[in-house]
């Protein structure tokens, strides 16, 4: 073969055997790990090693050649350095950062030893090889040169070692792979210690091996899948083949998958076990419910072990499609978090979302928990009926439902009567606006007005539970149904003793009734003509053994807020009968006394019976005891108001309209009520504006009362001017202060002694 066509040859091995290396060496920094770096090192500087030895063999002059011979060593020197870091990190082994540093040293010493060898010839002499149509330079070691070959032996030993160690411990999957890379170092290490020997040989054949020995390496380390683990987990993948399955060996590539998994996920994602874990949250040994796109899954994670020696040797995903599980647990909390009837969150669903919320809220102060409840619901259900009252509920829930589009804010129906929302502090007066009186109409078509009061309280101390707000925001509405001044309340510090209170006054009632610690005062009626006494109000009172008087204005609000005043009120009748006959029977005074009966009383007993059956206890005469009925259970003029009023009529009983003249509808009641007697409320008269307008009006109401046969008793009469009013309106009858106020029962028969 002629020189030419060897050289050309040369040229062209090196050429390719240059490309390999650059191309593996640009994989394997782009791995991006301390495996890829490393082995990227390495084989830079075994292209280096190439380059040297061309240049060496096939160019320049002796001096060009020596020059290139000792770098050649030089790169060669660092290729064993970054092998033993590749080598490390693959066996899973970290060198200390000490020794590390202290190798690195040596070795550029050395490396600049070899590279001055030109100069100073410390580490060797050179001389020339005939290679059959060039010279070589090679090196004739000196001492220095055994100890650069030490210096390299030291490293390579304790890495072969390291292989060695690492393919015994190693599960039987990954034995061949260590093994492999066993073979191949000591494969070079031969060629190259061969060449090292023999002085006279012109051509290094360790640098022809480079190329194909670092792309196995490169196979072994980035590419090789076992394939008897292949196999065990394609057994496995079409043991659960409905469901979407992904094998990754111990490197985190996959092994095996099958067709279900591209349903799923793109490829560029399940084809990387670390993409998949980030891209699902990196899930936990075992199983786990995921999300992918509008589908759930079932993912259920397993890390394999050689059972041999417990080795990691990869993992298997296995997704199962949950969604129809999902949708039915998903429904299953809707029934458990929504009220069926107003289709709004109930009060699990509520505290549940509530809590979401305020977790998920960057501005968290500012809110407020408001409890809203429906004034007397159970009056309306017992008046217009369930069917009503639901009507009433589901407007309520849709009421809020437009206002959630114009502010932030969760609600629900969190009891019978009861909404509550959590809103901005800002946002409640316009709740309050919304939701205060709500008209609803009736099966009739009448338009009837809904109350509602509010009670709310600030949302400040993340500390506590939303169960401690919303008992402090009930509190606040129990408050505002005890004042009913106005329709909103805010908690405050003293309204939980408040509530201990009213809670314990509420308990001790019933006992209280037995052990007669209610009693009744008396209010004299005074007929303004014949200035005598015709009557009187019974009016109750609480003697506390422990508070003392309690006074009725608390008592009496309470019970009617949570329907124990009907209980009060037969008491009260009856004790009422009692004293009429006690008076009677002594001759001190022989007219009727009044009782007050509230609309409660008529929703939810059967007034006219109890009333019978009590005169019959008493042996009294019907006419005795007059029923006094608010005005305001007159306001919506239902049927059953008007059947009580009749049939205590026809039973004997004279029924009077109380506080006639403070609400709206009077005249409604003048013309469909079944009245005896009117009493109108004069307190209106002691303003300022009672003008001539005023009195016409009071005059001409005054003139209807009596052309229908009806009495007036003027109540709320305080001084002279009343007085004077009352009988220049032809009022019948006067009560208030200016005469007496209510009086123990030995009292009244004092003054109606001294009086008449």
């Amino acid at each position: 073969m002629s020189n030419g066509i060897y050289f050309s040859i040369l040229i062209m091995t090196f050429l390719i055997s240059n490309a390999a290396l650059c191309w593996i060496s640009m994989l394997c920094f782009g791995k991006k790990t301390h495996v890829g770096t490393n082995l990227g090192r390495m084989i830079s500087a075994c292209n280096m090693v190439q380059w040297c030895f061309v240049f060496n063999y096939l160019f320049g002059g002796r001096e060009f050649k020596a020059v290139m011979v000792s770098l050649e060593r030089v790169f060669l020197a660092f290729a064993i350095f970054f092998l033993a870091e590749y080598i490390f990190y693959m066996c899973e082994m970290e060198m200390r950062k000490e020794l590390k540093v202290f190798l690195f040293v040596l070795y550029v010493l050395d490396a600049a030893l070899l590279a001055t060898n030109p100069i100073n010839h410390f580490v060797a002499n050179v001389y020339y090889v005939e290679n059959g149509f060039s010279e070589v330079a090679r090196l004739e070691p000196k001492f220095l040169f055994y100890v650069h070959v030490a210096l390299c032996v030291a490293l390579l030993t304790p890495v072969s070692v390291a292989l060695v160690i690492k393919a015994v411990k190693m599960s039987r999957f990954y034995k061949f792979k260590y093994l492999s890379l066993v073979v191949l170092e000591m494969l070079v290490i031969l060629f190259n210690t061969i060449y090292s020997l023999k002085f006279d040989m012109g051509f290094d054949f360790s640098i022809a091996v480079y190329a194909p020995v670092i792309a196995v390496i490169y196979y072994m380390t980035f590419v090789y899948k076992p394939l008897w683990l292949t196999r065990k987990f394609q057994t496995y993948t079409n043991e659960h083949i409905m469901d979407a399955i992904v094998f990754y060996d111990k490197d985190g590539r996959v092994l095996s998958h099958n067709d279900r998994v591209d349903q799923i996920f793109d490829k560029e994602i399940w084809s990387d076990k670390e993409r998949l874990y980030e891209y699902l949250g990196k899930p936990a040994e075992g199983t786990a419910i995921q999300k992918v796109g509008e589908r759930f899954y079932k993912v259920n994670y397993t890390p394999m072990y050689d059972k041999n020696n417990g080795q990691y040797v990869g993992a298997v995903l296995i997704f199962h499609d949950n969604t129809e599980t999902m949708n039915r647990l998903e429904r299953e909390h809707r029934i458990a978090t929504y009220d069926s009837l107003t289709n709004i969150y109930n009060r699990l669903g509520f505290f549940e979302a509530s809590n979401n919320l305020l977790r998920n809220c960057r501005e968290k102060a500012g809110f407020v928990l408001v409890v809203s409840g429906i004034y007397n619901f159970k009056g309306i259900n017992t008046s217009y009926g369930v069917t009503y009252g639901d009507e009433v509920l589901k407007t309520i829930a849709n009421c809020y439902s437009k206002l959630s589009k114009k502010m932030q804010m969760v609600y629900g129906r969190t009891a019978e009567a009861k909404f509550s929302c959590i809103i901005k502090r800002k946002k409640l007066d316009a709740l309050v606006e919304a939701l205060t009186s709500i008209p609803i109409s009736d099966e009739n078509g009448m338009e009837i007005y809904v109350n509602m009061l509010h009670g709310f309280v600030n949302l400040d101390d993340p500390t506590k539970t939303l169960d401690f707000y919303y008992e402090e925001a009930l509190m606040a509405l129990a408050k505002g149904k005890y004042m009913q001044r106005s329709p909103v309340v805010e908690y405050t510090q003293g309204m939980d003793e408040e509530l201990k209170r009213r809670q314990s006054l509420i308990s001790e009632m019933k006992s209280a009734i037995e052990k007669r610690e209610f009693f009744l005062e008396l209010q004299p009626q005074i007929h303004l003509k014949e200035h005598k006494i015709t009557g009187a109000e019974a009016l109750v009172r609480w003697n506390h053994p422990t508070l003392g008087r309690i006074p009725p204005g608390e008592f009496i609000s309470l019970f009617e807020s949570n329907g124990f005043i009907t209980d009060l009120d037969e008491f009260v009748w009856d004790e009422a009968a009692s004293i009429i006959k006690e008076l009677n029977q002594e001759g001190s005074y022989l007219g009727p006394i009044s009782v007050n009966v509230s609309q409660e009383d008529i929703n939810n007993t059967d007034v006219v019976s109890i009333f019978e059956g009590i005169v019959k206890k008493h042996d009294l005469a019907p006419e005795k005891l007059h029923i006094e009925i608010t005005e305001s259970a007159c306001a919506d003029d239902r049927t059953k108001l008007i059947e009580t009023m009749k049939g205590l009529r026809e039973k004997g009983f004279l029924v009077e309209i109380d506080d006639f003249g403070s609400g709206y509808s009077s005249l409604n009641a003048l013309m469909n009520l079944p009245f005896d007697i009117v009493k109108l409320d004069m307190l209106f008269m002691k303003n300022n504006n009672f003008d001539e307008k005023s009195e016409t009006i009071v005059n001409a109401m005054t003139q209807m009362i009596h052309a229908i046969g009806a009495t007036i008793i003027v109540e709320g009469v305080e001084n002279d001017e009343i007085v004077s009013r009352a009988k220049k309106f032809e009022g019948d009858i006067a009560q208030g202060y200016f005469y007496s106020k209510p009086i123990s029962v030995e009292e009244f028969k004092e003054f109606v002694k001294k009086f008449n």
